[in-house]
């Protein structure tokens, strides 16, 4: 007997245990996992009794008829149009997110009608808003303590069952809403979102003797803010796509695939030149045939470009960016017969000779911007001249010059420069002669002496011309300061003087300069010369 007790106990445990876990059928906070540190769950559900304003406004709720939530997932029946739900945190306080049907709706604090702190428990009763008749789903979020960075939300949720309510205000705004003259706050009245409401007038013209009650008004409503949305949705889309601005999401809108950011660029420029043409909104089929026939398009783009024939219009659509008016021919010119048939190394050529063209515009003085446009006769000699003459052609006009009015104007200069280099041969050269060439140091004063200097040496190089000039203008400098090295004398044709009179001519000379406060020229420096070898002639 002893031994079956003994044997009989164990067995009746473990069924005892088997059949225990058996019953159990619900789950106290279902979501929830088993952190100690803080808990949240749904403790009650029920009715959020309205109040109105004075002038009729869905002022504001009151949670009644609460029933204390046992189990996580149950349903419950309520007898108004929104729902009061309340929460309950341990230990830790946030914001609740809710959800509808697997819809978030917003947060707690959006609609909170009660808080209250009981030592370590924290209970938040809000609304739900805008359920339609019949069984919803809500669910409740909860983030964990900011502290708790490796934490996990925590959710609850439960079933309710809306019935048809109607009260003497809801009946007034289906009332309205039947005749087609309902305001924002009577579709709140009656349970839609005025926030979900942006064509007012229309929507009030679409439901207009519908017939809406109590049981479907939410729905008639809302079906047609659907509706009303996805048409503006679709107009919108057609008006970005017709401007030439649609992304790849406006062609799914209305119903066109397969577009990606590799042709959208080029498909874009092409609905906008259609639309331009045509002078009214392309139609889907019309777009379609556009990106149909866009390949074709581009390689037409491509043969204009390499005969040289392009239009601004080709350009744009083979996305090469920068041709102008202005320098269409000239980038055509540069693009002309190279076989091109990548958009990069067009662009890539088109840049430089748009890039030349701007810089020799704005009068920069680098041959290279020159050759680049292909005009060799610019060089380092003539390229202050000539990059001076096309800025102020430019500044003059008040558009930048193609490469055809910079070419005449280089020929010009060039022959203004040839004239001032004869002039310079021939001792006859102006101070503008002097600066055309770009001989610098050349002044008023000295100007005949350096004229005298330069005559007859038949010039042709700037640096050479220069290096005489200097050596004319640097040695008048020298003897009006009273340097005594005859040198500087001889440099200006003065060979009379030497090293026994240098320091009497020097010294006279001087005091004839600082006399007259402005340099002398070599006349009156040979005049002063033969003075003092006079007196010191008569000396002897």
């Amino acid at each position: 007997m002893k031994n079956l007790m003994k044997k009989g106990i164990p067995l009746f445990l473990i069924l005892l245990l088997f059949t225990t876990f058996i019953g159990t059928k619900k789950v106290k906070a279902y979501y929830n996992d088993n952190n100690l540190q803080w808990d949240f769950k749904i403790n009650a559900v029920g009715d959020a009794k309205r109040y109105y304003d004075l002038d009729g406004k869905l002022h504001s709720y009151k949670p009644i008829n609460m029933q204390k939530v046992k189990f996580s997932g149950e349903t419950y029946n309520v007898n108004t149009r929104e729902v009061a739900i309340q929460t309950n945190f341990t230990n830790h306080y946030n914001n609740v997110y809710i959800r509808v049907d697997d819809n978030f709706v917003g947060k707690s604090d959006d609609v909170l009608l009660d808080f209250q702190q009981k030592g370590n428990e924290y209970y938040t009763i809000f609304s739900v808003k805008y359920l339609t008749p019949g069984k919803h789903h809500i669910e409740v979020i909860a983030d964990p303590p900011y502290s708790d960075f490796n934490g996990k939300r925590k959710k609850d949720y439960c079933y309710v069952n809306v019935p048809v309510f109607e009260d003497e205000k809801i009946l007034k705004s289906i009332e309205k809403i039947n005749k087609g003259d309902a305001t924002l706050d009577d579709y709140e009245i009656v349970g839609v979102n005025p926030s979900t409401i942006s064509e007012i007038k229309l929507l009030n013209n679409r439901i207009k003797g519908q017939n809406a009650n109590a049981a479907n008004v939410q729905e008639t409503v809302n079906k047609i803010i659907s509706e009303i949305k996805e048409e503006k949705r679709l107009e919108q889309a057609f008006k970005k796509i017709n401007e030439g601005i649609g992304d790849t999401n406006d062609y799914k809108i209305i119903g066109i695939e397969n577009i990606t950011s590799s042709n959208l660029k080029e498909l874009n420029i092409a609905i906008k030149f259609a639309r331009q043409a045509k002078q009214s909104d392309l139609t889907k089929d019309e777009i379609e045939l556009i990106m149909k026939n866009l390949p074709q398009q581009i390689e037409k783009s491509f043969e204009a470009v390499n005969a040289g024939t392009a239009t601004l219009d080709d350009y744009e659509l083979i996305g090469v960016t920068g041709v102008t008016e202005i320098n269409l021919v000239d980038v055509n010119e540069a693009l002309k017969d190279k076989g091109h048939k990548v958009v990069s190394k067009v662009q890539s050529e088109a840049n430089t000779i748009i890039n030349s063209l701007n810089s020799i515009n704005k009068g920069y003085t680098s041959t290279s911007y020159y050759k680049n446009i292909g005009i060799t006769t610019v060089n380092s000699d003539n390229i202050k001249a000539i990059a001076k003459a096309v800025k102020e052609a430019r500044d003059a006009k008040k558009v930048d010059l193609p490469k055809s009015e910079i070419n005449k104007i280089v020929n010009e200069v060039l022959e203004k420069i040839e004239k001032s280099f004869g002039a310079v041969n021939a001792g006859t050269a102006t101070l503008s002669d002097y600066e055309l060439i770009g001989i610098t140091g050349v002044a008023e004063i000295n100007l005949v002496d350096v004229n005298e200097a330069l005559k007859g040496k038949g010039h042709k190089v700037v640096s050479k011309m220069q290096s005489e000039a200097n050596t004319i203008i640097n040695s008048l400098n020298s003897i009006n300061k009273g340097y005594t090295s005859t040198s500087y004398y001889k440099n200006i044709g003065i060979t009379t003087v030497n090293s026994d009179n240098i320091k009497a001519i020097a010294k006279a000379v001087k005091e004839a300069r600082d006399a007259k406060k402005v340099d002398l020229p070599k006349s009156e420096i040979n005049k002063i010369v033969n003075e003092v070898l006079e007196k010191i002639e008569k000396s002897f």
